[in-house]
């Protein structure tokens, strides 16, 4: 059975090769994170959803998910607004979102990848790709060791790659490109996207590592008013503010994954699948190829001199935060700047929420250890101290 799906792909792959190059694009966008201290994940997604829309992808081939509670947040200090850049535009302002609140689920990603209308909900779109299109994907959220967060659940790989087989067996693209921000998140498709796939995946960190976040405090000041958390992910913000210039859709595939792995020196970017398709293939192929007219979209970014190229840079790394500390970051910057009593006791809380999330860790490792007939023993570096969600 493993052979002969094998050889389907193998087989469709080339008849697919062969075929007319006469597709359009289509794209799916995911933030699948809640809480305002995520407030970076949701900026990214609408800062990505002006990239695609600025280049010529139509509105409704794009789909896009994300809770959608933070730009109207009561922590946001430009309520119904959200900004992914400290002297960037508004990107709330026509970002469209189609699943929301508790829509925001592993099983109604997995239906719009896949093409599943009757596993939707009622009404709401999914790909409707042929086999001549080209799909990009970009998820951007927490993760772990083979799986993606989501509000409440997650996404394991083996789910993933499935669901990218299937989609791919359902004839919904040629080629296919995947951008994903979470931790660990080299670990979705390291041994496990199948080979003969058209399929190219970048991750913002190989499996073992933290993504990071950028912009952060105290770096997080938008026209005079701090946001109290930071405003995009480093990989993200490296490959938008990338393709926010007109021509970055000229570069190829190959050329955004140097530059961005040059720019995310935090953590290790990886490519995994097809790498050919990076050397044959332009960022607008997939990311939209028409160059953006004035007033076409609201421009994500504002756009800035050259000279002040290599300060943004400098900026990005200069404010960039390990995933796992952001919570714990910003909370600290709050109570430095205003040194009241409601930040003091958020930050209490939440180092005390640390301690005892570290303290179970602690305990399930010494049950494991003693339970395979080791000394009841752990060594400090099996506790993970960066355990606190960005919830």
């Amino acid at each position: 059975m493993v052979l002969a799906s094998a050889a389907f792909i193998l087989l469709a792959a080339s008849v697919a090769e062969a075929a007319p190059d006469v597709g359009g694009n289509w794209a799916i966008l995911v933030a699948g994170s809640r809480g305002y201290y995520n407030y970076r994940h949701q900026a990214d997604l609408c800062h990505a959803y002006h990239v695609l829309v600025s280049h010529g992808i139509p509105p409704d081939h794009i789909i896009s998910m994300a809770y959608d509670d933070v730009a109207h947040h009561y922590d946001n200090p430009f309520p119904g607004k959200l900004f992914n850049h400290p002297e960037g535009e508004d990107v709330y302002a026509g970002c469209k979102i189609d699943y929301t609140g508790h829509e925001v689920t592993p099983d109604n990603f997995v239906a719009v990848l896949t093409g599943d209308r009757a596993n939707a909900p009622e009404g709401k779109p999914v790909l409707g790709s042929t086999s001549a299109d080209r799909v990009f994907v970009y998820f951007v959220d927490h993760g772990a060791v083979d799986l993606v967060a989501f509000p409440s659940e997650v996404l394991h790989s083996a789910t993933l790659n499935a669901a990218l087989i299937k989609a791919y067996s359902s004839q919904l693209f040629r080629r296919l490109v995947f951008y994903l921000e979470t931790c660990e998140s080299g670990s979705m498709f390291e041994g496990v996207l199948p080979l003969g796939l058209p399929i190219y995946a970048v991750t913002a960190a190989n499996a073992h590592e933290s993504s990071w976040g950028t912009y952060c405090p105290p770096h997080d000041e938008v026209r005079g008013k701090s946001l109290g958390t930071c405003l995009g992910d480093l990989f993200s913000v490296s490959w938008l503010e990338d393709s926010d210039k007109a021509l970055a859709m000229q570069e190829t595939l190959h050329d955004q994954f140097e530059r961005v792995k040059t720019l995310t020196n935090k953590s290790h970017v990886m490519q995994f699948g097809d790498l050919a398709i990076s050397f044959k293939e332009e960022v607008g192929a997939f990311e939209g190829a028409a160059v953006a007219k004035p007033g076409a979209a609201r421009r994500p970014v504002q756009s800035r001199p050259v000279n002040a190229n290599e300060h943004a840079r400098d900026l990005r790394l200069e404010s960039a935060v390990d995933s796992r500390e952001v919570t714990m970051h910003s909370l600290h910057w709050a109570f430095h700047r205003s040194r009241g009593e409601d930040e003091g006791r958020r930050l209490a809380v939440a180092m005390d929420e640390r301690r005892r999330v570290n303290e179970l860790w602690a305990c399930i490792a010494r049950s494991v250890v003693a339970g395979e007939g080791g000394d009841d023993v752990v060594d400090d570096d099996v506790v993970d101290d960066d355990v606190v969600d960005d919830d």
